[in-house]
């Protein structure tokens, strides 16, 4: 990946997390026992799993990220968990 690639990644990272509705989102995920967050598969963190705990179980997923990769796809997860225990309220 070249250093614009991770550039932009970065960027793009950055504006997503800062949307009302990811906020919202991480906000109810926190308060209701759900933790996303990233698992290392090498000695360096270069490449992650990401890992879902809800209340106590964890799943671990089997695709492998960049850490930009890695943190848009938490992102991504928390807002659809957030999504999906509202959609009917």
């Amino acid at each position: 990946m070249t250093s614009e690639q991770k550039n932009q990644l970065k960027n793009r990272l950055i504006d997503e997390a800062n949307k009302p509705e990811v906020l919202e989102a991480f906000r109810w995920c926190c308060n209701n026992g759900v933790q996303i967050y990233p698992i290392p598969t090498d000695n360096y963190g270069n490449y992650l799993r990401i890992a879902v705990n809800i209340k106590g179980k964890e799943t671990i997923g089997n695709e492998i990220y960049d850490k930009y990769n890695a943190g848009l796809k938490r992102l991504e997860l928390f807002k659809t968990i957030y999504n999906k225990n509202h959609k009917n309220k």
